[in-house]
C-alpha cells in the first residue's frame, strides 16, 4: 500500500489539498502513480483492471488520482474522503473537512476537466460516507456525486435507490446499465472504512483504528461492485 512519511506530514497523512501534490505527473500523486506502475508490471495485471481505493485524506488523494490518472483506473472508491480541488491549502482543507465549499456540480466537475479535458473511458466511482462522520462531513460525499455525476453527464434523478441493512445506496448508471457513480451512505456510522470481523475474504480479522465494525464489509462489497469477486475471461 502507498504510505505517506513523516518528513512530508507529521500524522502521516496525504496532502491532498496542495496543488503541487496533486498535479498529474507531479509530487505525491506521481510517487502514488509509480508505485502503481511498478506493481502492476512485477505483477502482471491487466492493465484494464486496476483500481485505486483510500480513507480520508487517502480518500481525497483517491480522487485526486482518478481526477488526474482516468485513463489509469477502471474505477476507485472513495472512503470519508473530499472532492478534487475541494482546497488548496491547510487552512482550507480544515473549512472543507468541516462543510464542503458551496460550489454547483458544473463548478465541481470543471476542476477534473481542467486537468483531464479528455475521459475515454470513464472510471466507476464508488463513495462511501457515514452520516455520523466529524471528520469529514457528509456534505463532502455528496459533492463527490455532483463532481463526477455532473462530469459523466449523468442526470441528477436518473438514479436507482437501494436499502440495505445500515446503509442506502444510490447508483447513477450509464446508457447501458453499468454503475457509473455509486453513493453508499452509512446510517450513524462515524470516520473511519467500515467492516465485519471474520476471516479472510475480505473481513477484518481484529480492531484496527479507522476500521470500525458495521455489520458488512466494504472491501468486499467494493470488490463486488468491480467485479473482482466473480471469474474473469480474457
Amino acid at each position: 500500500y502507498a504510505q505517506q512519511r513523516e518528513a512530508n506530514n507529521p500524522r502521516l497523512c496525504f496532502t491532498w489539498f496542495r496543488p503541487s501534490e496533486v498535479t498529474r505527473d507531479r509530487g505525491e500523486l506521481m510517487s502514488i502513480r509509480q508505485m502503481v506502475a511498478r506493481t502492476a508490471e512485477r505483477a502482471a495485471s491487466d492493465k484494464k483492471r486496476v483500481f485505486v481505493t483510500g480513507l480520508s485524506a487517502g480518500g481525497a488523494m483517491t480522487a485526486a488520482m482518478l481526477a488526474n490518472y482516468p485513463d489509469v483506473f477502471a474505477g476507485g472508491a472513495i472512503i470519508a474522503g473530499l472532492p478534487f480541488g475541494a482546497a488548496r491549502d491547510a487552512t482550507r482543507a480544515f473549512e472543507a473537512m468541516g462543510a464542503a465549499p458551496e460550489r454547483t456540480p458544473r463548478e465541481w466537475s470543471d476542476l477534473v476537466r481542467k486537468v483531464s479535458p479528455r475521459i475515454p473511458r470513464k472510471p466507476a466511482i464508488s463513495i462511501w460516507h457515514g452520516t455520523a462522520d466529524d471528520t469529514v462531513a457528509l456534505s463532502n460525499g455528496l459533492a463527490l456525486v455532483e463532481q463526477w455525476r455532473d462530469l459523466y453527464r449523468l442526470p441528477k434523478d436518473a438514479f436507482v435507490d437501494k436499502r440495505l441493512k445500515g446503509r442506502r445506496t444510490r447508483i447513477w448508471p450509464d446508457k447501458d446499465g453499468r454503475a457509473l457513480v455509486t453513493l453508499h451512505t452509512i446510517n450513524d456510522f462515524g470516520h473511519g472504512t467500515p467492516v465485519k470481523r471474520g476471516e479472510g475474504g475480505g473481513y477484518a480479522a481484529a480492531a484496527e483504528p479507522f476500521m470500525l465494525e458495521t455489520g458488512f464489509s466494504s472491501t468486499l462489497e467494493i470488490a463486488k461492485e468491480w467485479g473482482l469477486t466473480r471469474r474473469w475471461r480474457r
